[in-house]
């Protein structure tokens, strides 16, 4: 609202624009070409730009700018947000439903923990999943001692059992942890996870 005019007179011929609509919008061929004048112009008004997709695709492309917008945070510099840097970010963050569904099928063996014992084997479950590595480099990662990492891994080989060996329930937990740190990052400060 306190942002000023938007600078439409740098956009190209090539460009439609729709400004005066509660979510302005613009549809480019070239976003690369079209947006670059803008960047250094942008006062007070962010943007997000989607993937560049078909013309029969260009309904999803804008859920997914306007979906980056939402999420979007002092963690992305600039004014512009450019969406295909952010793919998978986008993709873990697009249901909420289905996230929070993957992580309590994924990680239902946490269900029984406290929330502190959650998050220590949480995050040690994702380093090692990321890094498929011993204690000491899970433990340099994490900034604790390797005994820590063994014991913690230990816990997580009592809890998880086989499905640490079978890829497809690894993928899930991966997945599903990622999401959970994304919505954290993203979630407005002192709301509370459900």
């Amino acid at each position: 609202p306190e942002a000023a005019d938007f600078p439409a007179d740098l956009l190209g011929d090539g460009v439609l624009a729709g400004l005066d609509c509660p979510e302005p919008h613009l549809l480019t061929r070239d976003p690369d070409a079209d947006l670059a004048p803008l960047e250094a112009k942008l006062d007070g008004w962010r943007a997000a730009v989607s993937p560049t997709v078909p013309l029969a695709d260009a309904p999803a492309a804008l859920r997914t700018a306007r979906r980056a917008l939402l999420l979007s945070g002092p963690d992305i510099p600039g004014p512009i947000i450019w969406c295909r840097d952010h793919l998978a970010t986008l993709w873990l963050l697009a249901e909420d439903f289905l996230a929070a569904e993957l992580a309590r099928q994924s990680l239902d063996p946490f269900a029984s923990l406290s929330e502190k014992q959650r998050d220590r084997l949480s995050e040690t479950l994702l380093a090692w999943l990321e890094t498929r590595g011993g204690a000491p480099e899970i433990a340099q990662r994490l900034g604790v001692h390797p005994q820590t990492v063994r014991n913690r891994l230990r816990q997580l080989e009592e809890l998880f059992g086989d499905r640490l060996k079978d890829a497809d329930d690894r993928l899930g937990m991966q997945l599903a942890l990622r999401a959970q740190l994304l919505m954290r990052a993203h979630r407005p400060d002192g709301e509370r996870e459900r």
